[in-house]
């Protein structure tokens, strides 16, 4: 009798515990807040490349850790996508986690209320600067998006120099239409270098569609 309490005493119940499919999303979530506050403290510069390997990292080590439990198929289908993400990402500059979420309209009707800088972690941003009255200088104006459909209007009779990216997307800048990995380009119009009145635009876009047009 005695013996028999000790084996139920000392054997666990195979049904009991966490799951590894519990047990990895509570790591990436745990390794997404990490990651996220180091950006927002500033002591580091996070890119949604760095977050995805970093997640590949817990999904090898939780694989290793469980790898005489069965099979783990959905794991390892998760580790494939993310290894071909960071290798698309490795391709580009992709924004980090910095600005709001969510989708917003931007429409500026003066150079008093036009920003050096436009910033957004995920979202479908719009923006409109078609009524700005841009002064005789070169203004120089940075948009970055990590994920999301970014539409930009620029007005139609200034000169313009548009310098691009996009991580894994697509992208049609002044008709022009580019679909893939690791996109990139520079427009400028005709009358850009001569010009006393320009606007610059240095657009940034990880993951998704970016349109430029007048």
């Amino acid at each position: 009798m005695s013996a028999d309490i000790q084996r139920t005493q000392g054997t666990a119940d195979p049904r009991g515990g966490m799951s590894p499919a519990t047990i990895l999303f509570g790591l990436i979530l745990l390794t997404l807040g990490v990651l996220w506050l180091l950006d927002v403290s500033e002591i580091m510069s996070v890119t949604w490349t760095l977050v995805g390997s970093a997640i590949l990292i817990v999904i090898g080590v939780l694989l290793i850790a469980v790898a005489r439990q069965g099979s783990h198929g959905g794991m390892i289908f998760l580790g494939i996508v993310l290894s071909a993400v960071v290798l698309l990402g490795s391709l580009a500059s992709w924004p980090s986690f910095e600005g709001g979420v969510g989708d917003s309209q931007v429409t500026p009707t003066s150079i008093a209320e036009l920003e050096d800088e436009y910033s957004w972690s995920i979202g479908n941003q719009e923006i409109d600067l078609s009524n700005v009255d841009f002064p005789d200088a070169r203004t120089t104006v940075s948009i970055r998006l990590g994920t999301g459909n970014l539409e930009i209007t620029i007005p139609d009779d200034i000169a313009y120099r548009v310098e691009w990216s996009v991580g894994l997307g697509n992208a049609d800048v002044f008709d022009e239409n580019h679909t893939g990995a690791g996109l990139d380009g520079v427009y400028e119009s005709d009358d850009y270098e001569g010009a006393d009145r320009a606007i610059v635009l240095e657009i940034q876009l990880g993951l998704g569609s970016l349109e430029v047009m007048e």
